[in-house]
């Protein structure tokens, strides 16, 4: 007698390193995709920061499902969460044969799970699935929650199964954990809660009124600070297919999306900002702060970093657009900090005739120590440029330095009129030179230092240009000091008299220029311009070996070798192998740290993985 089975089974995996061949398994269908910090492709991921474990779980649903025409069947889709082993995978391949069969006559959602509730994979029947969006409101750490949040959204059968394995969070596919893992939980425990009661009051007592009742509930992004951010994340959707409803946003920000034109509705709230205004709890903690305070006639996707944005070699701008819906599946559909397109501007008359005094704006502030231009350095560059006769500005500071006005950051309206007076603008590693460069058309000079350029910089022009030495140790991830020659001054800065030749250049090009805003054969609301800049390091050098994309050995799957008792006896022998292992391959991973980051980061790392090891916040829930 012949066992009953699905008609297709499309199997996604996430992994840098782990590939699916299906041999005689003959309805199994493999679909190999990886995390890329470089040029992305079909099967490789754009790396976004800002982008959850279940952005990527929607982003393999969908480009499977474009890739296939089969309507029937169902897909099994790994959690893009978990960095699995050879050994766990097949485990998990195993019982998906055994429960296949229990979805042909009763179709449901099954959440495989470990002996931890961490998820494991999703089958998905495709009959069920009637919109892949609402795959981001799962938490992809807790697989009670994500089955809960799967009954109630598609209003269908979900059972959990759990595996006699354990997985670990602590080193992950490149997702931050511990408690950077809560505020997932906490928005698809608000999705099914939510779900549930406006059923309840709308008396939606069949399946068309349910589904109905979920798809008139918005969905909000909740990006909430800080000034660059909610730029780069404005920019983005002005070119991002619409997957939200609207942004979360701090009050204080909502002038930027306004002038910047954001085409999505926002939610503003008011409290404190993160690592402003010495409020000092982390992004999830801010996060958990907040929610409370959020209306609850809406689903919220929590969008703040859940990956290091210093591994990626690409835009924060493309960031925010992967996170709010745009594939990202070639190198052409890359923004890479093209300046935005706005409303048509009148010309840009210098401040007396050509050769004659001209404006300048200074901003020398920044997020941190590392980021702030030397004050030694500053005082040489102001006098080198009133030596030639312009006229100074500095912007929020502190210091005084003798022929300079001082101004300060008042509101968005009187920064632009400040831009509208002045003839270029040199600034750092921060939201008034990117604002000017890629809104605001000014002439720019933006100067970087621990950071990377490829992250932030406008596209070099006439108008703009980018500075740096390019030593390579940015980006280092410090702050106060910097760990490869000590000291509070990073050593990437240009010097003054190279940044006042730039600036001279720039202010001989622009003259006679004008604020060039009518718009191109380029993407849509985007000046075209050559993004492909290029670098003598890229940040995606500095990607940990276990995440480097790499071509092992593939898991070749047949039918006779999918047997639960046979592969968990593997599963137990190799994880018993690999614990006497974990610290030749610890120590291998400290001295590596060291070389690439530092002291004081590499202990930091080693303290924050010791901490997960020993179960301090591994998996923080309510439960």
């Amino acid at each position: 007698m012949t066992e009953a089975r699905l008609a297709r089974i499309d199997i996604g995996l996430c992994h840098p390193s782990l590939a699916l061949r299906v041999d005689t398994v003959g309805h199994w269908h493999a679909h190999d995709f990886a995390i890329t910090p470089d040029e992305p492709g079909p099967t490789r991921m754009f790396d976004s920061c800002v982008a959850t474990p279940a952005r990527y779980l929607l982003e393999m649903f969908r480009r499977i499902d474009a890739a296939t025409v089969e309507s029937r069947g169902a897909l099994l889709l790994f959690n893009p969460l978990l960095l699995l082993r050879r050994d766990e995978t097949l485990v998990i391949l195993t019982v998906l044969r055994q429960i296949e069969s229990l979805s042909v006559d009763r179709p449901a959602i099954h959440v495989l799970c470990d002996a931890n509730d961490v998820p494991l994979a999703y089958l998905l029947p495709r009959a069920l699935i009637d919109d892949g969006r609402f795959l981001l409101l799962l938490s992809c750490s807790n697989a009670t929650l994500d089955a809960s949040a799967l009954a109630a959204l598609y209003d269908c059968p979900t059972r959990t199964t759990s595996l006699d394995i354990s997985v670990s969070l602590a080193i992950s596919n490149g997702f931050h954990t511990a408690s950077s893992l809560r505020p997932g939980e906490v928005c698809c425990r608000h999705a099914a809660m939510l779900l549930s009661m406006r059923r309840d009051a709308a008396g939606a007592d069949d399946h068309r009124s349910r589904r109905e009742c979920r798809n008139a509930l918005p969905l909000f992004a909740f990006v909430s600070h800080h000034a660059g951010d909610v730029l780069f994340a404005t920019l983005a959707a002005r070119t991002t297919p619409a997957l939200f409803h609207g942004l979360v946003i701090h009050q204080d920000y909502a002038a930027i999306c306004d002038h910047a034109g954001l085409p999505l509705p926002t939610l503003q709230f008011s409290g404190p900002v993160a690592h402003r205004g010495g409020y000092t709890r982390n992004d999830p903690e801010h996060f958990l702060d907040v929610f409370p305070a959020l209306p609850n006639d809406r689903f919220y996707v929590y969008a703040r970093t859940s990956r290091d944005y210093n591994n990626s070699s690409h835009h924060l701008i493309d960031h925010y657009a992967f996170l709010l819906g745009a594939s990202l599946a070639s190198a052409a559909d890359l923004n890479g900090g093209r300046p935005a397109t706005l409303a048509a501007g009148g010309p840009t008359p210098p401040s007396t005739e050509i050769g004659g005094r001209r404006r300048i704006l200074l901003h020398f502030d920044a997020g941190w120590p590392l980021k702030i231009y030397p004050p030694e350095w500053q005082r040489e560059l102001a006098g080198l440029l009133l030596q030639r006769g312009h006229s100074l500005t500095m912007l929020d500071t502190t210091a005084t330095i003798h022929g300079c006005q001082n101004v300060r950051f008042d509101s968005l309206p009187h920064f632009e009129a400040l831009l509208q007076q002045h003839d270029l603008l040199i600034g750092m590693d921060s939201f008034p030179a990117h604002y000017a460069s890629l809104v605001g058309q000014t002439p720019t000079v933006c100067l970087f230092s621990s950071t990377h350029p490829a992250h932030s910089r406008t596209t070099r022009s006439a108008r703009y240009q980018w500075l740096c030495e390019e030593l390579g140790c940015a980006p280092c991830r410090s702050f106060q000091r910097c760990p490869r020659f000590g000291g509070n001054i990073c050593r990437n800065f240009s010097r003054p008299d190279k940044v006042f030749r730039v600036v001279e250049q720039i202010l001989a090009a622009t003259a006679c220029s004008v604020r060039t805003h009518s718009p191109t054969s380029g993407a849509v609301g985007l000046a075209q311009s050559d993004c492909s800049a290029e670098f003598k390091s890229l940040p995606s050098a500095q990607l940990p070996p276990h995440l480097r994309a790499q071509n092992g050995r593939p898991l070749v799957l047949r039918g006779e070798r999918l047997n639960y008792r046979v592969a968990h006896r593997r599963y137990r022998f190799m994880r018993a192998l690999r614990s006497s292992l974990t610290a030749y391959r610890l120590l291998a991973e400290y001295v590596a740290a060291v070389r690439t980051q530092g002291w004081w980061r590499a202990n930091s790392l080693s303290w924050e993985y010791v901490m997960r090891l020993l179960g301090r916040g591994q998996r923080p829930d309510d439960r």
